[in-house]
């Protein structure tokens, strides 16, 4: 650390400040790494402070601002310097924000000092702390039996706070968790006058409403807002109402109570609106935050400072629309199944909205068939709570693609630049998330979005082959003829096909969630890179990009890697069925060979021929050799074969999938060839014997099944189903 001399070393910063000359101060002190040498680092460095006299810039009383002269900050900086220097890289980052070597030194204690106080507290705080804790513990366990006796005796207690963080009882009790709370409340109210109640604020300006709001206590809400009707509009220091952190914690019965008792006009003043909406949103109260947009419509376009605009908000939400649904088959039918209860947001809070489900049939034209679908599925809830809770989130999804809707309306009412401004983004990271419903509703609301491009020349398309989010790339089939080509190259020369070609870690990820197996996802990629084939100017496919590579080329390169995963577990998963397919084909050639029962001497015709079983087992144990024999062959082939990039798409998909069946076959026919044969031996033509054979018997062809079924069924679709890419809607987009 470079300095120059200074004659007079006084530690304290407000004489004349010393500017001792040229010092490494590692070598003086050791670097702060951690908790564990805080300790000695700190008596280290504050000797070394201390002498060169300048300790008072981290130990003495802080100067004002308008004393701090250039000596000043020249020896202040020397010493958050020295300090800073000897922080390790992980530490400094944390602390750089402090601007003087005071605040430097206080905050480091904060972070590593386990001894210092958490609190900075006058001595009448202090008092109240330990004077007050009987009445503290009263308040958390709702025990107003034994409040109200420390209330007797010091009346005070009531309005007074009672912790560091300035809450008084009335806070501690309306936030509990305990059984008592709500009595402790309406008896403490009791003692308190409407100013009281609203006058009583913690350190952040909170009051009980925003406490009770906080922990959805719903009952002690209401005996707060019977107390002082102006409680709900209170805000605390953040501009934040307590229906605004009813929001923020998601306690929609609170909102719903909050919303009828909140001034509508208090709420449209300055941006408490727009917030709302944006933790609404975040919330996901989709329906809320809807019926409010609607009455304020003028703040679809508004953004707030700290979360956007609402479409910033909904763009993370994948989860709220349907193709975010990681369901499996049984969950998908119940889905489907499940109806949607058109029910306004004034259930018990009438906003002029009657309700539009079966409860409230007067309100609205149901037919008897759909009363009686809607009658099944609450009998289904009830019997399996899994039911309902698929069934909020189909209410939740499609609440949140009416506010989409209504929002893409609004905002294409706006000009060009704010239309710009807010649905370039949104196409941008709808397109990258793989969220076709909010790309699909601003394309419709707005037709010239599908030209909008980003400051990369990309659009939503390019971003959708980038991502590989074949649902939002599906859209493409929903425009009318006259787009036939992917237009459009990046920074870097890169067409459609090139970066359809181009293997990047986040498509790794995206892979790796969507198929299993390194093969699958070979597979996936080499049909991704057809199906943009489709769509490619002419020429596309052999153009360069700057690095001088055509798209096959990009393609063999970024896919080495995939390819020899995919090649290894190909040759392990061969080799293991190998072995299986061999051992049933040698069981059942031994057991052909070797008749049950025995051969008649005379003719060498086997004894138990003219049974049933019989002949069961005949045919299954041949039907066992000759499919295990297929099975070894087709892994022999794999084992055998060419892996290129082509080979992934059907050829050895094909091979694989014909091994597996056949493997699987040959263990059901082994399965049911044994049980002909213990039946035929110890079965005494007694019926009842097929039933424990025919339970052990179907152990390990469920194992099989439950193991290797789902990869077969994956793959068998991937390979000769529809395919991943399609037209999805009928849905023009232009």
């Amino acid at each position: 650390m470079t300095s120059s001399s200074n004659e007079n070393n006084t530690s304290s910063p407000v004489e004349k400040y010393p500017y001792p000359t040229e010092f490494n101060v590692l070598d003086f002190v050791p670097r702060l790494l951690s908790e564990g040498n805080y300790k000695n680092w700190k008596l280290l460095m504050q000797d070394f402070i201390r002498m060169r006299g300048l300790l008072g810039f981290i130990k003495g009383v802080p100067v004002e601002e308008s004393n701090r002269d250039e000596a000043w900050e020249r020896s202040n900086n020397l010493v958050r310097g020295w300090i800073l220097v000897t922080l390790s890289e992980d530490i400094r980052p944390r602390v750089l924000s402090s601007e003087s070597a005071k605040d430097l030194w206080t905050e480091l204690e904060e972070i590593f000092d386990a001894t210092r106080s958490l609190f900075h507290l006058d001595e009448a705080k202090e008092y109240r702390q330990g004077h007050y804790l009987a009445l503290h513990k009263a308040a958390i366990n709702g025990d107003w039996d034994k409040a109200i006796g420390i209330i007797e005796g010091d009346p005070d207690a009531v309005t007074t706070p009672i912790t560091p963080f300035l809450q008084a009882a009335l806070h501690l009790a309306v936030s509990s968790s305990s059984a008592g709370r709500n009595r402790f409340v309406r008896e403490l109210l009791e003692k308190m006058t409407p100013e009281d109640v609203l006058d009583l604020v913690d350190d952040q300006g909170g009051t009980a409403l925003h406490y009770a709001a906080d922990v959805n206590n719903i009952e002690g809400a209401k005996l707060l807002v019977s107390k002082n009707s102006d409680l709900p509009d209170v805000v605390d220091q953040y501009g934040y109402t307590p229906l605004h952190w009813a929001a923020n914690f998601r306690n929609r019965e609170m909102v719903l109570y909050l919303k009828d008792v909140t001034g509508e006009d208090f709420l449209s003043a300055g941006d408490l609106g727009p917030k709302l909406l944006s933790f609404l949103t975040r919330a996901e109260i989709y329906d809320i935050a809807l019926a409010w947009l609607k009455r304020k419509p003028e703040m679809a376009c508004v953004e707030v400072e700290e979360y956007g605009t609402l479409f910033d908000i909904l763009v993370e939400k994948h989860t709220s629309f349907p193709s975010g649904n990681c369901f499996n088959w049984w969950q998908s039918l119940i889905y489907m199944g499940v109806p949607v209860k058109s029910e306004g947001i004034a259930t018990h809070h009438s906003e002029g909205e009657g309700r539009g489900d079966i409860e409230n049939p007067a309100n609205c034209c149901i037919s008897v068939w759909q009363r009686l679908h809607f009658m099944i599925w609450e009998v289904a809830e009830k019997l399996v709570p899994y039911v309902k809770r698929i069934r909020e989130k189909k209410e939740r999804q499609h609440h949140a693609l009416e506010l989409v809707k209504f929002l893409c309306m609004e905002v294409a009412k706006s000009k060009l630049s704010d239309v710009e401004k807010i649905f370039k983004p949104a196409l941008r990271k709808a397109a990258c998330i793989g969220i076709p419903e909010i790309v699909e509703e601003i394309v419709v609301s707005y037709p010239l979005a599908l030209f909008f491009v980003n400051l990369d020349h990309l659009n939503i398309f390019i971003y959708a082959i980038m991502y590989r989010r074949e649902r939002v790339f599906n859209l493409i089939y929903q425009i009318d003829g006259s787009w036939r080509y992917i237009y459009g190259v990046d920074n870097s020369l890169n067409n459609g096909l090139h970066l359809a070609a181009r293997l990047r870690p986040e498509q790794q990820i995206n892979l790796k969630a969507s198929v299993a197996g390194a093969v699958l996802q070979m597979q996936r990629e080499m049909q991704w890179f057809k199906e943009v084939e489709r769509f490619a100017a002419p020429g596309d496919r052999e153009t360069r990009n700057r690095d001088g590579m055509t798209p096959a080329e990009i393609f063999s390169h970024t896919h080495q890697g995939l390819v020899k995963e995919g090649e290894l577990w190909m040759k392990d998963t061969a080799t293991s069925c190998t072995i299986v397919a061999a051992l049933i084909a040698t069981m059942v050639f031994a057991a052909a060979i070797t008749v049950p029962g025995g051969n008649n001497n005379d003719n060498g015709r086997p004894l138990l021929s003219k049974q049933k079983a019989f002949i069961v087992f005949g045919i299954s144990d041949a039907l066992a050799l000759f499919s295990s024999i297929t099975s070894v062959l087709m892994f022999l082939l794999i084992l055998t074969s060419r892996y290129a990039e082509q080979d992934f798409l059907y050829t050895l998909p094909k091979r694989l999938i014909t091994g597996l069946i056949t493997l699987f076959v040959s263990i059901l026919s082994t399965m049911v060839a044994f049980g002909a044969i213990l039946y035929l031996v110890f079965g005494d033509n007694k019926a009842w014997i097929l039933i424990p054979v025919v339970a052990l018997g179907s152990v390990p062809v469920t194992l099989f099944g439950a193991l290797q079924f789902p990869l077969l069924v994956e793959m068998i679709q991937s390979t000769y189903g529809r395919g991943i890419f399609g037209k999805q809607s009928d849905r023009v987009l232009r």
